[in-house]
């Protein structure tokens, strides 16, 4: 079956006409006219099979009902297309549009493989993890790829060649595209003798600088050397066997299209490059800073040059955890003060977490500060006492933390049911009282670490949860003078 027939077959068939594909062959190619379009639809008249014949403006296309079959124009030669959807017809104009030949087909691959190879320098040398770039580096021995990378021949000036190298490849893509677009394959395959001459003893270089000076093998640096030296010997092949002069008028329009394009992305790109660097290196630069951030040595040592009080148990201390793990902390709080609710809340997320490897004992600050006084504070540290006094369920929120949560009275009253005066012992605050005051806690929230105060330049209570449980294996169980009470 010929081509024309089985197009005009499957045409049918996305009409959902269903014939006799034998019939319907012997029928056309018997015609007098046959190939010509008149075989066809005599046919179709013959079938009483009711179509269009339309001759339709470019503009006017849409307007068509599909599917629909049309005779186009490849390279001077006609055919018939399919066209199912206006979807579909949009894709056919845009392919139809274009006139690649072998040559600029295979020097437009190479020149994308060239663009993503460049970008992979790229991340390399911003730092960014691939694992494309890992498994390239990693066929190469001695750390080629880095030595290489980082050397001083990997620059002009401060730009990589990984950024030139984007920014030629892509260029040179737009150029191409550009030629086949406006049908002017073989003048810009001539157009490319010179700069594809020119990458060869660039790419000499490269070689003889990778063997003698770094004695190191860069493997994406290989690639592109490669893939220069296929597009020097794509051009010189296709242009030896088209001699086709340069169409100066319509060339050089095609030229300075691309050439505008490309100076538009290299602008960009050396603009935006340096920003993307910046932005790498901060990232770097945070990810260092977290990392010994999480490192239990480095913490101990800030830990062990600060401020040092005794924590040793009082009565009337709310202890959560476990109060013989090796990290105990103690906050002291004062119940209207939102920096401790906020502290407390990243507490109650760390003790959900950790609570085998962590204990958690809880003061208040409730006497008059900076000539301040709030009988507020120590009502409501006698009912938070009062509350915890009523031993909750173990799947319930813990008093301390429904205050903070609130941090009303009425409403924390009644959540409880507690009196107005709930029955709390003064020797149970006291202690408390004169504890705050012998460590002269002015501001709250005041955090301490096995009696270290909290490194708050370096550290927040945030930072704790990366240190575990590493910092629990470096601690030692601190001795008890006395058991607390436990809530």
């Amino acid at each position: 079956m010929s081509e024309f027939v089985q197009t005009a077959s499957l045409f049918l068939k996305a009409c959902h006409i269903r014939i006799d594909k034998a019939f319907f062959q012997r029928r056309i190619q018997s015609h007098p006219d046959y190939p010509a379009l008149t075989s066809l639809t005599d046919t179709l008249d013959e079938l009483g099979i009711a179509y269009s014949a339309l001759l339709v403006d470019k503009d006017r296309v849409e307007e068509l009902h599909f599917p629909a079959l049309f005779h186009v124009d490849k390279r001077g030669k006609g055919d018939f297309e399919i066209v199912e959807s206006r979807e579909h017809l949009l894709l056919a104009i845009i392919v139809n549009s274009l006139h690649f030949s072998p040559g600029l087909a295979l020097l437009s691959l190479l020149s994308l493989a060239g663009a993503f190879v460049c970008f992979l320098i790229i991340l390399h040398s911003m730092g960014k993890e691939n694992p494309i770039v890992q498994q390239l580096c990693s066929a190469s021995a001695q750390n080629g790829c880095a030595k290489v990378l980082h050397s001083k021949a990997a620059f002009i000036g401060k730009t990589g060649l990984g950024d030139i190298g984007l920014v030629y490849f892509s260029g040179l893509f737009l150029f191409l595209s550009a030629s086949a677009t406006f049908n002017t394959p073989g003048p810009a395959l001539q157009w490319l003798l010179l700069p594809s001459g020119l990458s060869l003893p660039i790419a000499g270089y490269s070689l003889f600088y990778q063997e003698r000076i770094a004695k190191a093998w860069c493997t994406m640096c290989l690639l592109v050397v490669g893939i220069l030296i296929l597009q020097a010997a794509t051009v010189a092949i296709t242009t030896t066997s088209d001699s086709q002069a340069i169409a100066w008028s319509g060339e050089l329009a095609t030229a300075a299209l691309a050439a505008a394009a490309s100076f538009t992305l290299a602008a960009s790109w050396f603009f935006i490059g340096p920003l993307l660097g910046k932005a790498a290196e901060s990232e770097v630069l945070t990810f260092r800073m977290t990392k010994a951030k999480r490192d239990p040595d480095i913490f101990l040592f800030h830990l062990q040059r600060s401020e040092q009080v005794d924590t040793a148990p009082l009565t009337g201390d709310i202890v959560l955890g476990d109060p013989r793990a090796p990290l105990q902390l103690t906050i002291v709080s004062n119940p209207f003060c939102n920096p401790c609710a906020s502290a407390h809340k990243q507490l109650e997320q760390l003790l959900a977490s950790h609570a085998d490897s962590i204990g958690l004992t809880i003061r208040f600050l409730f006497y008059p500060v900076a000539g301040i006084n709030d009988d507020r504070r120590k009502e409501t540290v006698k009912l938070i006492h009062a509350a915890c006094r009523k031993q909750p369920s173990a799947m319930e929120k813990h008093p301390v933390d429904v205050w903070f949560g609130e941090m009303n009275i009425e409403k924390f009253r009644d959540h409880y049911r507690l009196p107005e005066n709930p029955d709390i012992p003064e020797d149970w605050l006291q202690p408390q009282e004169e504890w705050c005051r012998r460590q002269n806690i002015s501001f709250t929230p005041a955090i301490y670490v096995n009696g270290f105060s909290l490194p708050r330049r370096e550290y927040d209570i945030s930072d704790i949860a990366g240190l575990l449980p590493s910092l629990s294996d470096r601690l030692t169980t601190h001795s008890r003078q006395s058991t607390p009470v436990i809530f």
